[in-house]
C-alpha cells in the first residue's frame, strides 16, 4: 500500500535486523464487495507534507465504505473506514495546526489508500478537525459523513441563509 502494504498475512520486508513499524488493517485488495476485506499485517503509514497520522481509536462505517470498494478509479488496495476518530501521532512537515496528542476526527478521501478501519490511518490535516471537549471518540466518529451530507444537504441544496426556518421530518436514519 503506497507506504508499505505487505499483503494480508505477510510481514512485511526489511532490511536484515531492522525493525519495520507495522499495523493490523482491514484490506481490500481491488474492487470488491465489503465483505471481501480481510485482516491483513501492513506496514505504519508515514505523513507526508500536511499530513497528519492519527492512532485510531473509533472508525464508523457508513454507505461510502460500501460504495468505496465498488470504486474502480480509487488506489488499490486499501483500507475503508472514512469516518476516524483518535489521537494524532506523528505530523508531517508544514503541518501547525496539530500535534503528537491532539484529540482529533475526519471524513477521510474515499480515494485513497488509508481509511479508519486499522490502527494507524494518514489524512491530511486541512481537512481535520480538533474534537470538542466533552465528546467521546465514538460520538466524534458519528460525525463526518452524516454531519457534512447535512451540511451539503442544507447549504448548497437547499440553500439555507442566516434567518429561514425549516422542519427536518424523518431524521431517525
Amino acid at each position: 500500500m503506497g507506504q508499505g502494504y505487505s499483503g494480508p498475512g505477510v510481514p512485511p520486508e526489511g532490511a536484515a535486523g531492522e525493525n519495520v513499524p507495522t499495523m493490523k488493517a482491514f484490506v481490500m485488495e481491488g474492487p470488491g464487495k465489503i465483505s471481501e476485506m480481510k485482516m491483513a499485517q501492513v506496514l505504519v503509514p508515514r505523513p507526508e507534507a500536511g499530513e497528519i497520522r492519527v492512532r485510531v481509536s473509533h472508525a464508523g462505517l457508513n454507505p461510502v465504505d460500501y460504495k468505496r470498494g465498488l470504486f474502480t478509479d480509487a488506489e488499490f488496495p486499501c483500507i475503508l473506514g472514512a469516518d476516524v476518530a483518535g489521537v494524532v501521532d506523528e505530523v508531517g512537515s508544514g503541518v501547525t495546526q496539530f500535534k503528537p496528542g491532539d484529540k482529533v476526527y475526519y471524513h477521510s478521501n474515499v480515494r485513497k489508500q488509508y481509511g479508519g478501519f486499522a490502527e494507524y490511518s494518514v489524512t491530511t490535516a486541512n481537512t481535520t478537525a480538533p474534537m470538542p471537549t466533552g465528546l467521546s471518540f465514538a460520538e466524534a466518529a458519528a460525525i463526518p459523513c452524516a454531519g457534512w451530507t447535512a451540511y451539503i444537504a442544507l447549504y448548497y441544496k437547499l440553500k439555507v441563509c442566516t434567518g429561514q426556518s425549516i422542519l427536518i421530518t424523518g431524521a431517525a436514519g
